[in-house]
């Protein structure tokens, strides 16, 4: 038994979507262009990838000293130390320059 719609008309039926990776033809962006097709392409990628824009920021030093990351730079100060004693595990606490040997409590 069929339903019929309400307003009359018959509910249009919705495809499933698309296969992730199995189409009959790939999509335009899953294959290169032809040098032919585009002969500057390869003068604007070099171009994107000599950008300091397109550097990864923690191996751009021009950004890590701009005075916006200043903080980000305080914390790493911070932080190395502060893992270097960690990882060495020696007993050892230091408390305003000078160290001691921690407590066994």
């Amino acid at each position: 038994m069929s339903r019929k719609p309400v307003d009359g008309h018959e509910k249009a039926r919705v495809p499933p979507p698309a296969h992730a990776h199995e189409r009959r033809e790939p999509l335009p962006w899953r294959r290169s262009k032809a040098r032919e097709e585009d002969p500057d392409a390869l003068r604007r990628i070099e171009a994107i990838q000599s950008s300091p824009s397109y550097r990864e920021s923690d191996k751009d030093l021009d950004f890590l000293a701009e005075y916006e990351t200043r903080g980000l730079r305080l914390q790493l100060d911070y932080l190395k130390p502060e893992l270097l004693l960690e990882r060495r595990k020696s007993g050892t606490e230091f408390w305003s320059g000078t160290k001691r040997a921690a407590s066994r409590c």
